[in-house]
């Protein structure tokens, strides 16, 4: 049985734990482990109940317990472990078995309940805290982990590598679409690290990719203040920060500054897109100083694209534009090249739909929305783009909070060659009905693409609202909206 990502990565949290009592216990969690991992959950708890017949409880037992709980709980009941996010950037195609995880809270209880045993028997187990961490984080504990946290914290602090798994447990909970729980995270880590800009920099990163931008300006503008601000994490936040905020010279020296402190040269090559970008004759010999340094860990793609830009091949017209994007450089940078053409190119879509997309990945809708209107008003979107063009500009307005706009966009999608983009469209259009108390065409919709849920993510919902629907599971009125990524 393949099982999700987020248990596997619990496991494996498990099978590294340095168990210090007898030697039998690191056995037995690779054995327990290794059952579970092949779909054996019976014979384990069964070696399991052998183990603790014989012997008495100890922290291994506990710890493998909790597993095998957790795993019989998915292997029961594996749709109640399913995290409902609707991002249509966020891809899985609608077997159970590859969906994101949310834990649900009574399981993880009961896990923890498990571990904490463990815990009692050996406090010293920090790497176990650190698993039942995450543990709370996938199941949206937010109490629960903020007191784990400050356990963490007190008998840990010493360690360089804890503010980073911190943060990263902070954003498992912004992941989860809990962004508000997650800014609460942050704010206790920044009472633990009150001077270490690596924290202010990862909420504002976390804000930035949550369409906050602000928010992450004023954590920013906190961190400059700190003694020490200087860090690869916070420059390269900032830099993000100037990027989507369409401020490019101000993102080009954080950049530069990045570089620096993480020795690369990423900050060269963006000064020579920007020089380009501004129609600056002098792109053409800070790109050939980039390309003079030895090859480091500055992408490769960064690296060709810089070569076809100062070829005779870049003719410098829309077809040379095309030509670039085929070296798949890093999005952030991409995104000069799309704002260039968008300017000299005024009446080809492509750079305003790929600016879209750029502002749509980071939940900046209002400016996507904005992009997206100038484009249809000034240029031609060809038949190749079309259903690309009104996808986006459907979850631009969904998200808009207009579902009447995002409708008249969704319905031109029913008839989509990609299933995908057609599978979202039927599951918003029956959902946006729904909510507007219109439950027996929603219904309808919903049953368009109900026997196809192994294909997309969005069949697979249109089946699960179904069968909630027709079991009276809930109602707009009892539930109320449904936001995005929420569980339904």
């Amino acid at each position: 049985m393949k099982l999700k990502l987020g248990i596997l990565f619990l496991l494996g949290l498990m099978l590294l734990l340095p168990v210090s009592n007898a030697q039998s216990q690191p056995d037995l969690i690779h054995r327990i482990g290794s059952l579970l991992q092949k779909g054996q959950l019976g014979l384990a708890q069964r070696q399991l109940d052998t183990y603790l017949s014989t012997d008495p409880p100890d922290v291994a037992a506990w710890i493998m317990q909790g597993m095998v709980v957790l795993y019989q709980h998915e292997a029961a009941d594996p749709e109640s472990f399913i995290l409902t996010d609707e991002s249509i950037f966020n891809r899985w195609n609608g077997l159970v078995e590859t969906a994101p995880v949310l834990i649900p809270r009574v399981v993880a209880s009961e896990v923890a309940g498990w571990w904490q045993r463990a815990l009692q028997l050996d406090p010293s187990q920090t790497e176990l805290r650190e698993a039942l961490a995450y543990l709370y984080a996938q199941a949206l504990m937010t109490p629960e982990l903020m007191a784990e946290l400050a356990e963490l914290n007190a008998r840990n602090s010493e360690s360089e590598d804890l503010k980073y798994l911190m943060c990263d447990l902070a954003r498992c909970l912004a992941d989860r679409n809990a962004l508000s729980d997650a800014i609460e995270v942050y704010q206790e880590i920044i009472c633990f690290y009150p001077d270490d800009s690596v924290v202010y920099a990862a909420l504002a990163d976390t804000l930035i990719d949550h369409g906050r931008l602000s928010e992450a300006g004023e954590w920013l503008e906190r961190a400059a203040a700190l003694p020490h601000p200087e860090g690869g994490q916070f420059f390269k936040t900032r830099f993000r920060y100037w990027l989507v905020s369409g401020e490019y010279s101000q993102a080009q020296q954080d950049l530069e500054s990045w570089s620096e402190a993480v020795r690369r040269h990423d900050g060269l090559f963006f000064k020579g897109l920007l020089l380009y970008y501004n129609n600056n004759p002098g792109w053409i010999s800070a790109m050939k100083r980039f390309l003079a340094i030895p090859y480091d860990r500055t992408g490769r793609a960064e690296r060709e694209l810089a070569r076809f830009l100062i070829s005779r091949v870049n003719q410098d017209d829309y077809r040379s534009y095309l030509q670039s994007l085929a070296f798949k450089i890093d999005s952030n940078y991409e995104l000069l090249l799309h704002q260039r053409a968008l300017r000299k190119f005024p009446d080809q879509a492509i750079p305003y739909l790929e600016v879209a997309k750029f502002h749509n990945a980071c939940k900046n809708f209002h400016a996507a929305l904005e992009i997206l209107h100038a484009g249809e008003d000034q240029a031609i979107i060809t038949p190749e783009i079309v259903d690309e063009y009104q996808f986006q500009y459907a979850w631009t307005l969904q998200n808009c909070q207009d579902p009447a706009g995002a409708n008249r966009r969704w319905i031109k999608l029913f008839n989509a060659q990609d299933f995908f983009q057609k599978s979202a469209a039927v599951y918003f259009y029956g959902k946006n009905l729904w909510k507007a108390g219109n439950v027996a065409e929603a219904v309808k919709f919903f049953k368009m693409l109900s026997n196809r849920a192994a294909e997309s993510k969005y069949a697979y919902y249109c089946q699960r609202m179904l069968r909630q629907l027709e079991t009276g599971a809930f109602s707009p009125t009892a539930t109320g909206t449904v936001s995005e990524g929420e569980p339904l």
